[in-house]
């Protein structure tokens, strides 16, 4: 039995590897855990948060998984970053809210609610040097009956 969780974070990663900016992939990668280093920025990971479950009736389960798409790129002596991360969130905030609009995330999915919000920016030391973050909530709904 494939995990619901599993195969809606890897629909976003999927989402996010495909979202273009100027004519160019929006990230140079996107990965679906913390470990290891990228090639570049700018660039995505898709990680866990929260998983809650409600249940309205006996014998009703439903299911919300919450992931942090955490967007990384480096700082510039003109703080052009900041510009450039309002670009990149805004692309995720709007690619999302029309696959939930239109519903194709959610039916490809089995799922019936789609919800995101821009979350905290903060500054991160790499290996490569100091990077300006930001934290994309994404809460997706389910039914475990379905």
């Amino acid at each position: 039995m494939a995990s619901k969780s599993k195969t809606i974070k890897n629909a976003l990663i999927t989402l996010l590897k495909g979202l273009q900016l100027n004519g160019e992939a929006a990230f140079v990668a996107v990965k679906g855990h913390p470990r290891g280093s990228f090639d570049g920025f700018p660039q995505v990971r898709v990680l866990p948060g929260d998983q809650t479950t409600e249940k309205g009736a006996y014998g009703q389960n439903d299911r919300t998984v919450s992931l942090t798409a955490r967007v990384h790129i480096p700082y510039t002596d003109d703080g052009s970053e900041f510009d450039y991360m309002y670009e990149l969130t805004d692309l995720i905030l709007d690619a999302l809210d029309t696959e939930d609009y239109s519903g194709s995330f959610n039916s490809d999915n089995g799922t019936y609610v789609l919800n995101t919000q821009r979350g905290d920016w903060f500054d991160e030391d790499t290996p490569t040097g100091p990077v300006l973050t930001c934290e994309v909530s994404v809460d997706v709904s389910y039914s475990k009956d379905d």
